[in-house]
């Protein structure tokens, strides 16, 4: 809730005043970029724009090419809420050859699906699953139970984007078992949604009301 965010940003700010008088540079990066992705959280995205820019000057001062990565996509998710795809686009790439230079496999994970995201963004489906499927490749190799669950639900999102809703119902099932695993309840709604709507476009009414 809002009372959590203000007690964050009370946090950050001191973390960052401390940082400042420090002369850390990774660490007045670190928390700039988490700023930014709260504010992105709120739903303000020019406050999260200014701190992620902020966190990525500071980032490239610090020489720490694998952070620059992050940074370069976390504007870029921005860019994509923005619809300002072209720069979106840029920042994925720079930050994609950064993380495969460095054999950064979450790194690279993440950016396919912010791929994924932007191509699906301009309903390039082929190229959006193709992205997705990637990003949930490298998560499976790393064994991250949330990345992989992320992968799936894009994946079938971008079948329903396409009203292929029979192709979708797998990924949404080993979905909804991942969530019940993780016990994830912000993911749980989204999951049970998505198969209520694929169960009503089977004609199976009864099973969407179980969800």
């Amino acid at each position: 809730n809002l009372g959590d965010f203000q007690k964050a940003f009370t946090c950050y700010y001191q973390a960052l005043d401390v940082y400042t008088q420090l002369n850390d540079l990774p660490g007045k990066a670190a928390v700039l970029g988490s700023i930014g992705s709260s504010y992105e959280e709120l739903g303000n995205v020019e406050q999260a724009w200014h701190y992620q820019e902020e966190s990525l000057r500071f980032k490239k001062l610090s020489g720490t090419s694998i952070q620059i990565s992050i940074a370069l996509t976390n504007l870029a998710s921005l860019a994509i809420k923005q619809q300002r795809f072209t720069e979106a686009d840029a920042y994925l790439q720079e930050a994609l050859t950064i993380s495969i230079e460095h054999n950064s496999f979450l790194s690279q994970a993440n950016i396919y699906g912010q791929l994924g995201l932007l191509t699906l963004s301009q309903q390039a489906f082929s190229q959006a699953s193709e992205y997705f499927s990637r990003s949930l490749t490298l998560y499976e190799k790393i064994g991250s139970q949330k990345g992989i669950l992320e992968a799936l639900t894009f994946i079938g999102q971008t079948y329903i984007s396409q009203q292929r809703f029979q192709e979708a119902a797998p990924y949404f099932d080993r979905a909804l078992q991942l969530v019940r695993e993780l016990e994830d309840m912000n993911s749980l709604w989204f999951v049970q949604y998505s198969l209520g709507e694929i169960a009503l476009h089977a004609a199976q009414p009864e099973d969407a009301l179980t969800y």
